[in-house]
């Protein structure tokens, strides 16, 4: 009996990591964000100076503002963000902290410019 809960409880997070990896930023993310974080993060308010916006719209935004994107986890995971209804639902806030752990798991980092020491 334990055999298979602990089968199906792998092939159950097998398949929820393969839909977070599917997940697109414009399609899947964004909304979210525009529904839940741009009112109070956005290029005219940016509250706690965090425009997400702008982050969000840059390319490699996870890489180049990856203090951010800690931080944004953090708040999200323990509830503080949103602070004003709507709220995230269970299903949204999961999916969203997937999302951005799937993406700083996952930095390629072979493709990011950055400057090195000098041998």
């Amino acid at each position: 009996m334990y055999k298979y809960l602990f089968i199906t409880f792998f092939l159950i997070l097998g398949i929820h990591a393969e839909d977070i990896s599917k997940l697109s930023l414009n399609k899947d993310i964004a909304p979210l964000l525009d529904k839940y974080c741009y009112k109070c993060h956005d290029n005219d308010t940016q509250k706690g100076d965090l425009n997400l916006y702008e982050i969000v719209t840059m390319p490699n935004t996870i890489t180049k503002n990856i203090k951010t994107w800690e931080r944004v986890i953090e708040q999200i995971h323990t509830g503080e963000m949103p602070s004003k209804k709507p709220f995230l639902s269970h299903i949204e806030r999961n999916r969203l902290l997937d999302w951005l752990h799937y993406q700083m798991k996952n930095i390629d980092w072979s493709k990011v410019k950055k400057a090195g020491h000098v041998t």
